[in-house]
This record gives structure tokens, C-alpha cells and sequence, in this order.
């Protein structure tokens, strides 16, 4: 019964058997062109002239070309941040923006420091970049070992060119009510913090008209007053004055003489009369405030 079943179902006849052998032989040969025709293909001879050409923008460089130029949506910060930061000795006095960028000065600072030497600040001590408003003192100590300032000759280039100078001590001064941060900055027991102070000050009194008016700018002391006056001269034409009759409510208020209560009194009393001396001196309560105050006045 077995054989008859495989005779029935196994048994082909000559033109069976014919496709068969010729089917074996296609497979045979498939399989032999898959084996050996990935040998046969090298990387040169693939062409690539059919392919699509990206576009290329303005901002992006060749293939093969660095460093690649960062996108235009990344932040200018963090462009700088990636820029590496390298130390070296350097002149402050000629230094470049770009070797202050190098150096790592912030770009702020970098601002502040050009227009700082753009008028006519000349460094002579390494400690004279702290008066340079925006570097700090982590800045400062980083950078302070690699200051180079050549120290130049105060010998004449011919000894018959050399000329005997008079110090004059009121000309060699400077005068308090016209100075700059820049000028006071020339004064070395001035730092940044102390001329901010000073400015602020000056221009809420509207000038000095007296020595004993440092002792009231925030952050001096008597011993400080004193020093300060062997570098500076007072002019007291330069001081800005009040008008009662005329002055606005703010600028009474910021007078530190006045204050605003009493300056809220001026104008709700000028509203009636035309103020006069005693009619402030009245409304201040206060001789030694009033004495104070004087010099500021002018009256219609």
C-alpha cells in the first residue's frame, strides 16, 4: 500500500522530470550570481552624477573645510563661551579688542575698557585695571600675572633738552565739580566704587562748595575726606543752585538739604507769594540746615 501511495504521488513521468531537471538548474545558477557578483563591485565605479544636489547657503562652507560656521539662530554668548580662551602677557595700554576677547574680558567690559584708555587713560601700575568699572576681582587676579607694562625712561634723550620744571600744586590738581570718572580715576586712592559714589552725590548736592562735604558721600570717612583733598581743588561757580520760585518738586526733593517734606512745603507756599530767604529759612526749621543750604539758593 506504501508503494503504491508514493508511485501515485511521487512518480513523474519523462516530461515531468524534464522541467524539473532544467528548474534545478536555473535555481543552481541563481545562487552561484548571488555569491559572486558582490565581489565583482568596487566603490569607484559607482556613479553618483544622477544624485540630487543639496542646496548650499551662503554661511555654509565646503565639504572638507573647518571649523563649520555656526548657524545664525545660535546665541552670540554661546558662540564666545565655545571660543577657547587663552593667556598671555599683554600691554593694557595696546592691547587689541580681539586679544581682550582671547583673554576672556567679557564683551561689556571690553566696551568699558577702550573708551576707558580712548580718553586718555595711560595705565603705569597693574592695579590700575580695577579701576576700570566691570572687571572684577576674580577677572583682575586672573589676569594681573600676565600684565606687562614696559617701564619707560624718565631719562631726557639729550642731557641740553632737559629742563627744570616748577611744580605748581592748584594746576596739578583737579577740580572737584568738573572732574569725569576718568579724571578721577587718575587719582590712585580712587577706586570704581568710590568715584560712583562721589559722582552721584556731587550731582544730587549739584556741586561741592566745601572739603567738609566729602564726609557725606556714602562709603568715605573723615580719614578719606582728608587724603582726598591733597589731589582736588573746588571751584564753587561751577555748583548748580535752586530757585525756590522756580525749581520743580524733584529738584528740591533730591537737594539732600532739602528733603521732601520741606520741599513739599516751598511749592505749596510759592503758590501764594514769591518766596523769599526767611520764607525757606521758615519752612527748613533748621539753622545749621539752612546755613548748609545757602550757597545753593538764588532767588527771583
Amino acid at each position: 500500500m506504501f508503494k503504491r501511495i508514493l508511485d501515485e504521488y511521487f512518480a513523474f513521468n519523462k516530461q515531468q522530470r524534464k522541467g524539473l531537471f532544467i528548474l534545478a538548474c536555473i535555481s543552481l545558477l541563481l545562487l552561484i550570481a548571488r555569491l559572486v557578483y558582490p565581489t565583482t563591485i568596487h566603490p569607484d565605479v559607482i556613479s553618483v552624477k544622477n544624485l540630487p544636489l543639496l542646496p548650499i547657503d551662503s554661511n555654509t562652507k565646503a565639504f572638507g573645510d573647518t571649523p563649520h560656521k555656526p548657524s545664525k539662530q545660535v546665541p552670540e554668548t554661546f558662540i564666545d563661551d565655545l571660543k577657547p580662551k587663552f593667556l598671555f602677557p599683554f600691554n593694557p595700554n595696546t592691547v587689541s579688542e580681539s586679544e581682550l576677547l582671547r583673554l576672556g574680558m567679557p564683551k561689556k567690559t571690553i566696551k568699558t575698557f577702550l573708551k576707558f584708555r580712548q580718553k586718555g587713560f595711560v595705565f603705569k601700575h597693574k592695579e590700575d585695571l580695577k579701576k576700570v568699572y566691570g572687571v572684577s576681582g576674580d577677572l583682575y587676579q586672573k589676569l594681573a600675572p600676565y600684565i606687562d607694562i614696559p617701564i619707560q625712561s624718565t631719562a631726557p634723550k639729550n642731557a641740553f633738552d632737559e629742563k627744570p620744571t616748577i611744580k605748581n600744586t592748584a594746576t596739578n590738581k583737579t577740580e572737584l565739580n568738573s572732574a569725569d570718572s576718568l579724571m578721577l580715576s587718575k587719582i590712585d586712592m580712587l577706586d570704581p566704587v568710590m568715584i560712583k559714589h562721589l559722582l552721584k552725590y556731587r550731582k544730587k548736592l549739584g556741586g561741592f562748595v566745601a572739603f567738609w562735604q566729602l564726609n557725606e558721600v556714602f562709603g568715605f570717612d573723615e580719614k578719606q575726606s582728608k587724603q582726598l583733598q591733597r589731589f582736588v581743588w573746588i571751584d564753587k561757580r561751577k555748583i548748580r543752585k535752586l530757585n525756590p520760585n522756580q525749581s520743580t518738586l524733584y529738584s528740591l526733593k533730591m537737594q539732600p538739604y532739602v528733603g521732601l517734606n520741606a520741599a513739599e512745603k516751598i511749592i505749596d507756599l510759592r503758590k501764594t507769594k514769591t518766596l523769599v530767604e526767611a520764607d525757606v529759612a521758615e519752612i527748613m526749621n533748621d539753622p545749621e540746615q539752612m546755613k548748609k543750604l545757602l550757597p545753593y539758593l538764588e532767588f527771583d
